[in-house]
This record gives C-alpha cells, structure tokens and sequence, in this order.
C-alpha cells in the first residue's frame, strides 16, 4: 500500500537539502562561477525528488478514488434492493432514531424521507405501546432477539392508526456500534393481534432472503479480501480486483469465488 507519508517525507527532504547547500555556499570562498555546477547538481536531485513525491500523491489521489468508487458502487446496489423492496423497511440506531427509510416505509407512515431521517420512531407509535416498544428494544440492544407478540399500533401522518408488526435485526457498521434493520409488515384490519396476510408474509420472506444473501455475500468478500491483502501484499482494491477477475474468467459469484480463497482451494 502507498505509505501516506511519502509525500511530505520527500519534500522535507529536499527543502532541508536545498538549505544545506545554501548553508555550504555562504560560507565557502568559492566565487559562484564555481559553486555553480554543484547548485544545478543539487537542483537536479530536488527536482527528482519532487517529482518522485509528485507520483507517489497521484497514486495516493488514484488508490483513494478507486477505494471510494468501489464502495459507492456497493453502496448503490444495496440502496436499489433496499429502496424497491415491496414492504416497509427502515434502518435506524441502537436508540431507534430513523437513519434511512425506503419509499414503501416513506408511504406506510405518510411522511417524505428526508423528514423521516432523524426522527424518532417511536413517536410514529400510539401512546399505549410506547413503554413496550421500549421495552423490547432495550433487550434488542443487549442482543436478545425481538420477540414482541402481536402488533403495535403504528399512526401515519393524518391517517388513522395501522396494526404493524416488526421483524428486527442488527446490521454491522464499520467503526460503530450496529445498526438496526426493520421490516414493517400490517396485520390485517379487524385482528391486530393476528398474523399477516399471506402476500405480506411471502413478500417479507423475499425481502429478507435478499438482504440475508446480500449481506452474507459482502461479508464473505471482505473477508476475501483481507486474506488477498495478507497473502499477496496488496491494498483493499487490488484485492477486489483479483477476486472480481477470477469471478469472470471462471463466469462465477464473486462471493463464490471469495469462498473458495477463503478456504484455501483458490490461489490468486
């Protein structure tokens, strides 16, 4: 990997030689006819050492934007499942405050997303299943599953309450503590307590096989990933590379073939 300090090393580098030069020169009682040769000798190097710190950056520039690239792609693949799925689906934090919703959930609460983020989600709640609501989510937080029974009534903005049940799961965050990933699913009208109707039920069930796979795709790619990177030396994206290439010359998953480097029946 570009070591991030190359580049300032460099210039350092050259700055003091300049200085030392110039030190050596006013103290010499040479004329400057002939300390002249010995300044374009010590210009040259400089300038070399300049443009070695200029490569290095634009590499730098080049490794960040491909990185960056790479995850926005990913991002923007989960962002399309995420947003077309057919039932209501939000992400929020451990304190359940909406970070993102789609356009089903946007639609089941009659309210815009953007004024959807940063709200919390227990105020979309009738006041009667607050403190439950709570409840179950302060054991989600310690790792307990969401075991809540029945429905919570849910109030969408100037509408009338709905009978809502949740299915809930913690999604790992780089850096931070977990978030939270919710599917909403109404129960039928006149049973709050009941089950879903059976096209809810199979289009949650879709939705989450999608998301499981999703989700266990990346983790077994990452996980890849850092094998390549450990055996072969190189950074996040070369890694991504070789995995990506190998998934196309042998027309496979790249999750696939990330499994097999994993396992060891694959070298790159």
């Amino acid at each position: 990997m570009t070591n991030l300090q190359a580049g300032p090393d460099e210039i350092r580098v050259a700055r003091d030689r300049a200085d030392a030069f110039a030190v050596r020169a006013t103290v010499s009682k040479r004329s400057a006819v002939e300390v002249l040769p010995e300044a374009l000798l010590e210009l040259s190097a400089a300038v070399e050492e300049l443009r070695v710190c200029e490569e290095e950056i634009q590499a730098q520039a080049d490794e960040l934007i491909s990185a960056r690239s790479l995850a926005e792609a990913d991002r923007f693949r989960h962002r399309k499942l995420f947003d077309a799925a057919p039932v209501a689906c939000l992400v929020t934090d451990r304190a359940g405050v909406v970070r993102e919703a789609n356009r089903t959930a946007a639609d089941l609460l009659n309210v815009p997303i953007d004024r959807l983020v940063g709200k919390p989600f227990v105020s979309f709640l009738v006041e009667g299943d607050r403190r439950r609501f709570h409840s179950e989510l302060a054991r989600l937080v310690k790792g307990y599953i969401w075991d809540a029974e029945g429905a919570f009534g849910v109030r969408p903005r100037h509408r009338q309450p709905l009978a809502v049940g949740f299915h809930v799961g913690p999604v790992p965050v780089e850096g931070a503590a977990p978030e939270l990933f919710w599917v909403l699913h109404r129960f039928g009208a006149d049973d709050r307590g009941g089950g879903p109707d059976t096209e809810a039920v199979e289009r949650l069930r879709t939705l989450v096989g999608q998301l499981e796979y999703a989700l266990g795709a990346r983790l077994r790619i990452e996980q890849a990933k850092g094998v390549l990177m450990a055996r072969k030396g190189v950074d996040a994206p070369a890694a991504w590379e070789l995995l990506r290439a190998a998934a196309r010359s042998a027309r496979r998953r790249a999750d696939e073939v990330a499994v097999d480097v994993i396992e060891g029946r694959l070298e790159l």
